[in-house]
């Protein structure tokens, strides 16, 4: 790597742990063990083996719902093998069809699992919005299309559902935030048609990250799924991180300018490393479009191509190139350590990170110079309030099958208020038909309740996971001008300006867009549209903003808690009416690891404000007004940096605002900052997290501790404080000095 032009730097090293030994005793989970052996599965957690062999002959559920196994692992333990080896046997046992539900990627994990069992590689089938395949061992569906298209579908195919025998949601911890919000309502449509149509034998499994288990403490799972017997330990596994190999992990830079002969620092370094007769796998970040990627992998080194040598899966890899997102960093431990199978007779595991666009990422990379593993975890966020959220699963979930009040209380577990409130107004928006029925209660006694069913067949058109409500707004390419386009991106029209503000570049299906220029925010909201463009530069985004608060009122129930130092902070929850404008954008180079390409530029666009919209937030009010006026607002800055590693929504979902006087809560002038969801009536994030002391101050803590450690040029240059700042530049000492005095 040197001798390429690349600089090296071992941040830190792990010295190979031991195989946890685990005698397998019982005949059942010795077949299983046998089994994948034959498949050519090794060093799968035994853990992960007792919990499947439990799965199977579990006996019967008392929920209705069906047996349930949650395992919290790190990735790369098993999952794959597992699964391709429960589905053979079950359709073996009983002709079933495991449904695997991810949360992206549908194409990519189909591909996994048919290595595992190439003779029925054809039976292994990514769902997309086509006819269901009724011969598949294995349906692979991502969550949107999921909601969108499978369920409809199912509707009408009992049949259908009746051969499920197995449910499995990979990757749980994907789904914080928004999507979680979205999930919840969708998993409990899916169990309430398996609940009627289907099978008494069906299964469920579980798969998420070791590190979400200390974090949680069960919470996130049992919220996201209508199981009752969640609440059982028994129904948990955790499976010990370990890591066969001795695992370096380093930071890869160039040397200079001219050393990278790729386009992105990363497929220069997997170019190096393939060349250099090196095991390779690479984690492809969402910046490169698929286009770049296949123009890499037809490029010549070594032996054949690049695409020939590079590894599919990194369990077989001795060198892995990542990029670290913000989300996953304290994961890092769950995403790099646990079932490395010997590559060539290397024994020596080797990571090599890309430095991060994110400063408190890299501040915290650098730590793990000093500690084992990262002592927290990102809390992730299970929100079930969302009134826009309720009616539009409420209107799916009663076209998929009716449905009385009670009972959609029973199975999705939804507030009886909020329920009421959303069954009459759709019932008086005409969406929905009422029909009285009686029946027998538990008690016996005869009761009265009305059957709902929706009159309107729901929109065909996608509503993507991190949107809320029924009627979105479009972004389009139009191709030569004509009318049949695609559409590339759906927004919220409360969120336009913050999704799909005028230039904004963004990512779908594996390329490359930017949003055409707007300013008229009446015109867009009449046509439901704005258009876009593939665009060809490697170039990312930020909006430019300033934002407005009103109408700060306490939540019913909430009051301010002293938290910090002498109780000089106090926490409190309040609504408010949130405003945004945008006045322009900040563009970078995609690949903040060749930053010498270019510095932010900063675009100005006239003024575009969006439509008031009520939310929540929590509020972080210091006792008195800083000295220095520029203290909070630098404050917001780095906790813009700091958030989405901590908390599990993301970067565009929360806004960090600073109070500095003007706004008042019951006649008092309120100095401090302002964490806001981002989405109209909040998706629940404030109810999740506001009264978490402990999580406020750590992170409060841990912006501290960087900002001692963070040159101020650093912060200063970065377009993430920059946007967020709009002219005005952070100053870190100032940030620091109101730490110090409530920490």
């Amino acid at each position: 790597m040197s001798a390429a032009g690349f600089q090296v730097r071992t941040v830190t090293e792990w010295a190979a742990t031991t195989t946890p030994t685990r005698d397998l005793r019982d005949s059942t989970t010795q077949s299983l063990a046998v089994h994948l052996d034959t498949m050519g599965a090794t060093a799968v957690a035994p853990e992960l083996i007792e919990a499947i062999a439990a799965l199977l002959h579990g006996g019967h559920s008392t929920d209705g719902y069906g047996v349930i196994r949650v395992v919290f692992g790190p990735d790369d333990c098993g999952q794959t093998e597992t699964i391709a080896l429960i589905a053979t046997l079950l359709d073996q046992q009983s002709h079933t069809i495991s449904l695997v539900v991810t949360p992206q990627d549908a194409d990519g994990l189909a591909k996994q699992l048919q290595n595992w069992l190439p003779e029925a590689r054809h039976r292994i089938v990514a769902l997309g919005y086509s006819e269901i395949t009724e011969h598949a061992v294995i349906w692979v569906v991502n969550a949107q299309l999921l909601s969108d298209h499978l369920l409809p579908k199912l509707k009408d195919s009992p049949n259908s559902i009746a051969r499920v025998g197995l449910v499995v949601w990979w990757r749980l911890h994907d789904y914080s935030g928004v999507m979680a919000a979205n999930l919840w309502a969708i998993t409990r449509r899916l169990h309430r048609l398996l609940r009627v149509y289907g099978r008494d034998d069906l299964r469920t499994l579980v798969l998420l990250h070791t590190a979400v288990a200390d974090a949680q403490k069960g919470d996130f799972v049992r919220r996201l799924l209508p199981h009752a017997e969640l609440k059982d330990p028994k129904t948990r596994t955790y499976i010990e991180l370990y890591h066969p190999q001795r695992l370096s992990l380093h930071i890869v830079q160039a040397k200079s300018p001219q050393a990278p002969p790729h386009q992105y620092l990363l497929l220069s370094a997997a170019a190096v490393s393939v060349a250099g007769h090196w095991p390779t796998a690479i984690n492809l970040p969402d910046f490169i479009t698929a286009d770049e990627f296949g123009q890499f992998c037809g490029q010549t080194a070594y032996a054949g191509t690049i695409g020939e040598q590079l590894l599919p899966n990194a369990d077989q890899a001795a060198v892995r190139l990542v990029h670290i997102r913000p989300a996953d960093v304290l994961a890092l431990a769950n995403l790099l350590g646990q079932g490395r199978r010997v590559a060539g007779g290397i024994n020596h595991y080797h990571i090599a990170i890309m430095p991060p666009a994110n400063p408190y990422v890299a501040y915290l990379l650098e730590s793990l110079a000093n500690t084992q593993y990262f002592t927290t975890s990102r809390r992730l966020i299970c929100a079930k309030s969302c009134p826009a959220i309720i009616k539009r699963h409420l209107l799916l979930g009663l076209n998929e099958l009716p449905d009385t009040r009670d009972g959609l209380l029973q199975n999705a577990l939804w507030e009886r208020e909020m329920v009421d409130e959303t069954l009459s107004l759709l019932a008086n928006q005409d969406k929905l038909s009422r029909m009285e029925v009686r029946y027998l209660d538990d008690n016996n006694r005869l009761a009265l309740d009305f059957e709902y069913r929706s009159r309107d067949a729901p929109d065909d058109q996608y509503s993507p996971l991190d949107t809320i409500g029924l009627k979105l707004i479009n972004v389009r390419e139009r191709a030569g001008g004509g009318k049949e386009v695609g559409i590339r991106l759906r927004v919220d029209p409360e969120r336009l300006l913050m999704m799909a503000y005028p230039g904004r570049i963004f990512m779908d299906q594996g390329q490359r867009y930017r949003i055409n220029e707007w300013s008229a925010l009446d015109a867009v909201e009449k046509s439901g549209e704005l258009e876009c463009r593939q665009e060809g530069q490697s170039r990312a985004t930020w909006r430019c903003y300033t934002s407005l608060l009103y109408d700060l009122k306490p939540l019913s129930g909430s009051s301010e808690v002293a938290i910090g130092k002498q109780g000089r902070l106090l926490r409190l929850a309040v609504s408010l009416v949130y405003q945004e404008e945008v006045t322009g954008r900040i563009e970078w180079t995609c690949d903040p690891c060749q930053y010498w390409l270019d510095k932010p530029q900063r675009s100005y666009i006239s003024a575009i404000a969006n439509r008031p919209f009520k939310t929540r937030a929590i509020i972080l009010r210091l006792m008195a007004p800083p000295s220095d006026t520029n203290a909070l607002p630098s404050l917001c800055q780095a906790l813009c940096h700091v958030l989405p590693v901590h908390l599990g929504v993301e970067e565009d979902a929360l806004a960090v605002v600073s109070l500095n006087g003007e706004n008042t809560i019951n006649g008092e002038e309120v100095f401090g900052i302002a964490m806001v969801d981002l989405y109209p009536g909040g998706i629940g994030v404030v109810e999740a997290v506001s009264d978490d002391d402990a999580l406020w101050l750590h992170i409060l803590q841990s912006t501290c501790a960087w900002l001692e450690n963070c040159p101020v040029e650093t912060l200063q240059n970065h377009p993430i404080a920059f946007a967020a700042g709009t002219d005005r530049p952070p100053y870190p000492l100032a940030a620091l000095k109101v730490l110090r005095q409530i920490l």
